[in-house]
């Protein structure tokens, strides 16, 4: 997948090719952030927490055809209609995009794959899905006796029963309203998941810097665009935790009883490190194949956790496609140590993780308004913007 960039903060006329692993290095503020996030904008609607909001930005442009059947049942006693709503569907993928750009506050202007061949296919999925009609109870009876709601080439199929009394119509057009958002939230995750099949693009997880928070205050964190992503796949993980279902790379005892524990301890008393690889563990607890774009994932760790966890994105990107961006000199050490030898076994061996296969491994470097692919063999010599540092402590020595 080719990431192009116009202009996206500083960087300027640019472009990155993604390989199953893609690091991304620099100086701070040099725009390693800001083509993560870019990247994210642009693939949001992947991103099964932002359904909600899709859904409601369908239903907004649909709302005015829902008022006339709500206003056709209190004439009539019943209504039955077909909205086409794939252009409000398609439509709402861009305007999605763009709500998650602004949260960037800076120029953005990228494109990530085809993104033409995308809404292709969503509209070809669209035209030829099928969901049958599903009944929907009344949440007063009085004024609405049932409602269906149903799905096929591209329309929905709306039945609705209900009062002649003209106090009811606000109420039937509320109910409506309200279903038909339940029933594109059942509608949206699988056109999009055929779309991700088809362009090779899977669900989208962001996993930004900070994440650890998210353990200690919950639900008052505000869920702005990159926050809401982690907040929807922890919840999600701490599901999988409650089944039972999470075997993690790192060892950590993730249970739930009242609330969850973390080794046998509450979040607020375990160490950062700790918090990081939780957070980092509940948010892939379900195992589903994913484009994984992670803010500096040696956040917290010392050396050689770091280096362990070099491993464990190289594994990661066996099942996943993996964008990270980093400041660790050991992260990619030992993420160019495996591109360049690929001794995949045997490197792992030494560690104590068991790894195995060839991966595309591609590590970039910011700098200026561009952004450089860097050979792993030249790393291993030096990483610019890094080994310089250690370069210039020497230098103080020596003076001293």
């Amino acid at each position: 997948m080719i990431v192009r960039i116009k202009s996206l903060g500083q960087l300027k006329d640019t472009s990155i090719e993604l390989g199953d692993l893609t690091v991304i290095f620099g100086k701070p503020n040099s725009g390693k952030s800001y083509v993560l996030k870019g990247i994210y904008s642009k693939l949001a609607f992947f991103d099964q927490a932002n359904n909600p909001e899709l859904a409601g930005i369908i239903v907004d442009r649909i709302r005015d055809e829902l008022v006339n059947i709500a206003e056709k049942v209190v004439k009539e006693g019943k209504a039955e209609a077909s909205i086409d709503i794939t252009e409000h569907f398609i439509s709402s993928l861009d305007l999605l995009s763009e709500r998650v750009s602004k949260a960037l506050l800076t120029n953005s202007e990228i494109e990530v794959g085809e993104e033409s061949k995308i809404r292709e296919l969503t509209y070809k999925s669209l035209k030829s899905y099928t969901l049958p009609p599903r009944p929907y109870s009344s949440y007063d009876s009085s004024c609405v006796a049932g409602t269906y709601i149903g799905f096929s080439k591209g329309e929905l199929m709306v039945k609705v029963k209900g009062s002649g009394c003209e106090l009811c119509k606000v109420r039937v057009a509320l109910e409506l309203i309200s279903h038909v958002t339940s029933f594109l939230l059942i509608l949206i995750p699988q056109i999009m998941n055929e779309v991700s099949i088809a362009v090779g693009i899977p669900s989208v997880r962001f996993l930004p810097y900070g994440r650890s928070l998210i353990l200690l205050y919950g639900d008052s964190i505000r869920p702005i665009p990159y926050t809401k992503s982690l907040i929807y796949w922890v919840k999600k993980g701490i599901e999988e935790v409650r089944k039972g279902n999470v075997d993690n790379f790192w060892g950590i005892r993730l249970q739930i009883a009242d609330k969850l524990t973390i080794n046998g301890l509450e979040p607020s008393y375990v160490s950062s490190s700790l918090l990081e690889l939780a957070t980092i563990s509940l948010v892939l607890a379900d195992n589903r194949k994913s484009l994984l774009l992670i803010e500096e994932p040696e956040s917290h760790l010392s050396m050689d956790y770091q280096i362990k966890m070099g491993l464990y994105l190289y594994m990661l990107s066996k099942e996943h496609k993996v964008v990270v961006t980093t400041h660790s000199e050991a992260l990619i050490s030992i993420l160019s140590i495996l591109a360049h030898y690929k001794k995949v076994r045997e490197i792992g061996e030494y560690f104590g993780v068991k790894l195995d296969g060839v991966r595309d491994v591609r590590i970039y470097h910011t700098k200026g308004e561009k952004i450089e692919l860097v050979k792993p063999e030249d790393l291993l010599e030096e990483i610019p913007d890094i080994t310089n540092v250690h370069y210039d402590i020497l230098k103080v020595i020596a003076k001293v």
